[in-house]
This record gives structure tokens, sequence and C-alpha cells, in this order.
């Protein structure tokens, strides 16, 4: 009776895993740090165009990680794309209402994530963004209006998707709200599952292939930052310093 009932207990085990591994998931999560400031937010309503200052890094399975800068590619529009034009990412439109495209055409194994860094800009004069998370669906950062984590746009693809926000984004002395931040990490795998009673398979890469999966889109809300230069960048940071300091005197 015992053997029968640990059968069932086993058999309900492995139906539980099996519908974990054939179920995608996406997993978002966040590190505050180092952190950044920005004087104020310029705009709540950023569109492709207005996101030049970005840079596109995109990783492969096979062959190197490739950085493009992001840039205009119309009124309303902007795109990065590899060298050989080998695989783009573009947006046009209002980035909280309309989405990313990625494509791939493959050559280079799987395509297997890919890193936006809002800030990546040479100087001053680029525009730059911040990647404005859901935040429960409440206004955060003072300007900023309501923001949009990553979401498909449709079906989502058969591997799981890891997202992590980097670096928070704080206005002048005040501290960070924690609804903007610098950098956007997308990762594609297949989660751990079990191969037998006693084994569990390790995690595989994802992504696209380039062959079946060439393409996917999604959803991700930016804002435009009013971009400091360099010395009055350092002031902020010293005000931010000094507002630390006198709340922790405070205690």
């Amino acid at each position: 009776m015992k053997n029968g009932k640990r059968a069932i207990v086993l058999a309900g085990m492995f139906i539980l895993a099996a519908a974990g591994i054939s179920q995608a998931i996406v997993i978002h999560s966040e590190n505050p740090l180092p952190g950044e400031v920005i004087p104020a937010v310029s705009d709540y309503q950023t569109t492709g165009a207005e996101m030049v200052g970005m840079s596109v890094t995109v990783f492969f399975t096979a062959a190197p990680s490739e950085t493009v800068l992001w840039a205009a590619t119309g009124v309303d529009s902007g795109a990065a794309s590899g060298a050989g034009g080998d695989w783009s990412l573009s947006e046009s439109g209002d980035t909280f209402g309309n989405p990313w495209t990625l494509i791939y055409q493959g050559g280079k194994g799987l395509l297997s994530g890919f890193r936006l860094d809002g800030f990546a800009a040479p100087d001053a004069a680029q525009v730059g963004v911040m990647f404005d998370r859901t935040f429960d669906g409440n206004f955060g950062t003072p300007d900023s209006f309501r923001g949009r984590d990553f979401e498909y746009l449709g079906a989502e693809p058969p591997f799981d998707t890891f997202v992590r926000y980097e670096s928070s984004v704080a206005v002048g002395a005040a501290p960070a709200v924690g609804d903007e931040f610098r950098y956007l990490n997308v990762a594609f795998l297949y989660l751990p599952g079990f191969d037998d009673e006693f084994t569990t398979i390790p995690p595989q890469p994802g992504g696209l292939d380039g062959d079946n999966l060439r393409t996917f889109s999604f959803f991700q809300d930016t804002n435009n930052p009013i971009v400091p230069e360099p010395f009055t960048l350092v002031l902020l940071a010293g005000g931010a310093v000094l507002t630390l300091r006198r709340r922790k005197a405070a205690y």
C-alpha cells in the first residue's frame, strides 16, 4: 500500500514538472545598484525616434556579442541592427502602447539575450532613455507617468525569459523611487526539468534560432531623462550623498 501511495505521489510530481517545463514563464527582477542621478524627466511619451543614445548588446551561443547604438529611422521610429544585417531590434510610436520587434536571421547559434543601456550616449547631445516599470500601476518618479514591464505581444515563445532591471534612476537629491532604471537585461533559457525520478536536467540555452523562430514582439515602456553635463552630474550626485548623510545623522 505504501509503495502504491509513493507511486501516485511520484506520478503527480512528474505531471507537475512536465507542466512546468511546457509552460514558458517570464521572470522579472531588479538591482538598484549602482544607481544614476538626473535633473528631471523630460518626456514620458517616448517614441522609437527619441531613444537615440541607447546601446543594444545582443548575445549569441556561437559567436561574440555585438553592441550597436540605437538610431532614429523615422519621425517616431528607431532601430539597431547588426553589421551584417542578421539581426535587428526596432520600435515605432509611444513605447507604452506600441511593441518592440526583435528579428534574427541565424548563423551565430541562438540569439540568447540582449542588454539595453539607456545612458550609453557618447555625449550629452544624445537623448538617452530610462526603462519605466509597471510599479503596481502607480505613478512613480515625478513626471514619469505610469510604466509597463517587459511583456510579450501575443503568444510567448517556448523558452523561459529572465528580465532584469539594473541601476535605478533618482531625480536630483531625492532618493530613487524604484520605477526607472538605466539597464534592461533579457536572457532566454529553458529552466531545469526532470529526466527521471532522481535526475534533473540543467538549464539549457534558449532564444531565436533564425529558422523555426526568427522574431517576436514585446512591450517595454521608456522615458527620456534630461541628461546633465558631467559637472552638473557631479553636483547632483554630491547633493544625493549629502541628503543620505543627513538622514543617517537623524537616526
